[in-house]
């Protein structure tokens, strides 16, 4: 058995080799090519790690977008999740000579902005919001800030925190979101007001507070 585990490292370092001297991008010891055959061949979780890393690959910018565009479309929404993440990746590292590109290829990310499945849309409004696109990312965003479950109202509003300035026009939800009942939305929404140069109600309320009281003890 460990001599199996020896032969199969080596052989895994021998295929990454082949494929940088190829000029292939590799990642964890695979080229793309084997990643896209391990998701094309793979069921379950196992297809599901090749996903994440096609989108790792995708970071790279002489990657081209469409290695994206399955996962993209696919019928698993952790699947499609990733496909977003890709572009996210890929949009933070852009330079811009491939900005274009991107935003060309942006039009496989607009149908998730209407997905069943939260965590695929959020990613794809930030994605696109990323890019600039953000007059149709932000009522997404906007719309999972109000979301019952508190998992979907973390990521939209994480989403919204990385997206710094561009995120202005949802101060009104972000200080709404100061009074959420997850401490971690409280905690980021107070936090990308914070960044963004506008105090926070729940801030504003604490000094006055905090006033009140010394005032208190000062009277006789």
């Amino acid at each position: 058995m460990k001599a199996f585990v020896v032969d199969g490292l080596l052989l895994a370092t021998m295929f990454a080799a082949c494929a940088l001297a190829r000029g292939e991008e590799a990642f964890l010891g695979h080229s793309r090519e084997q990643w896209k055959k391990e998701f094309d061949s793979s069921t379950g979780q196992k297809r599901v790690y090749a996903a994440w890393a096609l989108a790792q690959l995708a970071e790279q910018p002489n990657v081209e977008p469409s290695i994206l565009k399955p996962l993209l479309k696919d019928d698993d929404a952790t699947v499609r999740y990733w496909g977003a993440m890709g572009f996210q990746l890929r949009a933070e590292n852009a330079e811009k000579s491939d900005v274009g590109k991107l935003a060309t290829a942006s039009e496989w990310l607009r149908p998730l902005l209407k997905d069943k499945a939260a965590a695929p849309r959020i990613a794809a409004a930030q994605a696109l919001a990323m890019l600039g696109q953000t007059e149709q990312a932000l009522p997404v965003l906007v719309a999972g800030m109000d979301d019952p479950q508190d998992s979907v109202r973390i990521q939209a509003v994480a989403a919204l925190e990385r997206l710094g300035p561009a995120a202005r026009p949802a101060v009104d939800t972000l200080q709404k979101a100061t009074g959420d009942s997850s401490e971690y939305v409280k905690r980021i929404s107070e936090r990308s007001l914070a960044n963004l140069g506008v105090p926070s109600k729940s801030s504003s309320l604490n000094a006055k507070g905090k006033k009140g009281k010394g005032k208190a003890k000062a009277a006789p």
